[in-house]
């Protein structure tokens, strides 16, 4: 990573930490203790201390991102805030270091605008998500990416059932 862009990226990590998260959008997640989480896209983990304290101790929550520097963020983050419940890992392409069928819930918010390769990433999420776990999506940023092209992209994938949607995002579940 550039200089340059490494201080872009130490702006937008301060931006995000000084932006409270909506507690709406978490409530909106419906988690539960003891849940295996996975907050894919993290960035620098503006969601995280929030997921982290409602999945408690005997919950699991990965936090996912292509950007090495997001990475090293949200350890340090873990570190500071002891959130021992938390894993960070690096993504590689779609490929998440994450066993096969373990996630209960995958969310991924401001994200989808900057998928070059929308199959290939539902097919991640699907060997990532146990059979009744729930995926749940918004478009990204407006105007870069509709909420109807992510429909198209769900439903053409061939993996996944949209089952609800409000302004904030949608709700979908693997298709058996």
């Amino acid at each position: 990573m550039s200089i340059f862009n490494s201080l872009c990226y130490g702006l937008y990590c301060a931006m995000c930490r000084n932006n409270p998260v909506s507690k709406e959008k978490i409530a909106d997640l419906q988690l539960e203790s003891s849940q295996t989480i996975i907050d894919y896209g993290c960035g620098p983990g503006r969601y995280i201390p929030s997921v982290s304290r409602i999945t408690g101790q005997q919950g699991k929550l990965y936090a996912a991102d292509i950007q090495p520097q997001a990475v090293s963020e949200v350890r340090k983050l873990c570190k500071k805030r002891n959130l021992k419940n938390v894993e960070a890992v690096l993504v590689n392409n779609y490929s998440c270091p994450v066993d096969n069928n373990s996630a209960d819930i995958i969310y991924c918010f401001d994200v989808f605008h900057r998928i070059e390769k929308p199959v290939a990433l539902f097919l991640e999420f699907h060997r990532l998500i146990k059979k009744d776990g729930v995926l749940i999506m918004d478009e990204g940023h407006p105007g870069k990416g509709s909420r109807e092209h992510l429909k198209q992209e769900l439903v053409s994938s061939g993996k996944w059932e949209i089952i609800s949607e409000n302004k904030m995002h949608i709700r979908c579940r693997p298709k058996k």
